[in-house]
């Protein structure tokens, strides 16, 4: 019974270290500043008390190593797309009629027409005793 639980353990904080290197690679998180740092060390801390620590290292890296692949295919592919899209009304691979909905282009119309929201003088503005 405890051996069970204590594989679990195991597999849930292998699954978090992974996630945590994934998502530090991806969006490119400092290592040693601020909540990275501390789920990195609530997760060194667990490692240590199971005695895996290095193999939860090891994970953490290739997640981070697979973050940062990720992203890097996902921008060479995003700059393929703008390239071979070519035309001036395209940006980053998106029309510009993808990017603005008709009914978007007449809420910006109407927002431009519209009153200012400030209709009457604030009370400090105003002489005391006037209205």
């Amino acid at each position: 019974m405890l051996d069970r639980k204590k594989k679990e353990r195991i597999q849930k904080l292998m699954e978090r270290a992974y996630a945590l290197g994934f998502e530090v690679g991806y969006y490119k998180h400092y290592e040693s500043v601020g909540w990275v740092k501390r789920e990195l060390r609530r997760i060194e801390e667990e490692a240590k008390k199971l005695g895996i620590w290095e193999k939860i290292l090891e994970i953490y890296r290739r997640g981070r190593a697979d973050g940062e692949r990720k992203r890097a295919m996902f921008l060479i592919e995003g700059e393929a797309r703008a390239e071979t899209s070519g035309g001036r009304g395209r940006v980053r691979g998106i029309e510009e009629e993808e990017r603005r909905t008709p009914i978007a282009r007449v809420i910006i119309r109407w927002k431009a027409h519209r009153r200012p929201p400030m209709i009457r003088l604030p009370s400090f503005l105003r002489r005391r005793n006037q209205f």
